[in-house]
């Protein structure tokens, strides 16, 4: 599931790009997750990087800890 950081500037660049709408704004971008189909285009059209996968993300932390257990 992506998600958009609070940092947002509401520039709308991600909106401008999805292919199935699923960005609206509410003070910042907010991505519906039932309309999402996980393309990843808003990820790579925002011009300051704040909208990632929250899966990548949990995956890099659960890593970093499982080899601090090592």
């Amino acid at each position: 599931m992506f998600v958009v950081k609070d940092n947002c500037p509401n520039c709308g660049a991600c909106k401008n790009v999805c292919p199935t709408n699923a960005i609206k704004f509410d003070k910042k971008a907010v991505i519906n997750k039932d309309e999402c189909i996980q393309c990843g285009v808003c990820a790579k059209a925002c011009p300051i990087g704040i909208i990632i996968n929250e899966q990548d993300t949990t995956e890099k932390v659960e890593n970093k800890q499982h080899k601090k257990e090592e």
